[in-house]
């Protein structure tokens, strides 16, 4: 067996903190003057010590005593709850002093956490994170809000660059007429197949039809379409005008703020 073991002068109240393999021996040696980091406070009474099954975690708890002023206030103080009857009858190099039990019943460090330290610790376990936790959360939402606004944004110049560019490169403005507005848009196009050339609102999505093809979505099914308009400000003798302007929005089936985004899109072309 190990020993740690606490010292303390009978008069002026010093103590001494030391691990030896022979507990009587060092004890003897301490008040023969033999050691001469303590001979100058002799005598000394042994008031406590632990025992340990290595020397490796005898050392490592006498470190903790010497440099962990936590560890060694506590020991103090469990110390000095305890009556400790000194017989002056007996010779110096007698043992005395309050054993412990064996707190080391396997090889694991015998420094311990005092009560305040576990909670301290808990405490700013806890605090990190809960911090680590809104970081990631925050992060994780404003990468969701950049994503849904460039989906949103991305879908709508792309819709609105099919139809400016399918105007420019069309002949005729089937309707609405000159002066008027609608929520369907036809042109003749110079492809005798693809013509007419429809863009039409179809519940919640922006469907494009050539010729005799099936009509095409030109949004995705998380995006929804609303207030398409046309409008035909052609005047006469010059080349159809038509100016379009269509609401998208993203799907946000649990109202979930990051899903939360609207824009409108405004755009107008000519025939060339």
């Amino acid at each position: 067996m190990y020993y740690v073991y606490l010292l303390k002068n009978n008069m002026n109240s010093e103590i001494y903190i030391g691990s030896t393999g022979d507990l009587k021996r060092r004890f003897s040696k301490h008040n023969s003057g033999k050691e001469k980091s303590t001979r100058r406070y002799m005598p000394w009474t042994l008031v406590y010590y632990e025992s340990y099954k290595t020397e490796r975690l005898a050392r490592v708890r006498e470190k903790r005593l010497k440099y962990n002023g936590n560890a060694i206030r506590e020991l103090k103080k469990r110390n000095g709850l305890i009556n400790i009857n000194i017989d002056k009858n007996k010779k110096n190099n007698e043992v005395e002093g309050l054993p412990s039990t064996t707190f080391i019943v396997n090889d694991k460090s015998g420094a311990g956490f005092t009560l305040i330290e576990l909670l301290l610790y808990i405490g700013l376990s806890s605090a990190m994170l809960l911090t680590v936790s809104i970081f990631l959360s925050v992060i994780l939402q404003s990468r969701v809000d950049n994503q849904v606004v460039s989906e949103v944004e991305q879908q709508g110049w792309q819709v609105m660059n099919i139809i400016t560019q399918t105007i420019r490169n069309s002949e005729v403005i089937n309707s609405p007429m000159a002066g008027s507005s609608a929520s369907q848009l036809s042109l003749n196009v110079s492809d005798i197949s693809l013509s007419p050339t429809i863009f039409s609102l179809s519940g919640t999505a922006i469907l494009m039809a050539e010729g005799s093809n099936l009509p095409v979505n030109l949004t995705s099914s998380r995006i929804e379409s609303s207030n398409l308009n046309f409008d035909n400000l052609s005047i006469t003798n010059t080349p159809g005008t038509v100016r379009i302007t269509f609401t998208l929005k993203h799907i946000n089936p649990e109202n979930k703020k990051e899903y939360d985004y609207t824009k409108t899109f405004y755009g107008s072309a000519s025939l060339r």
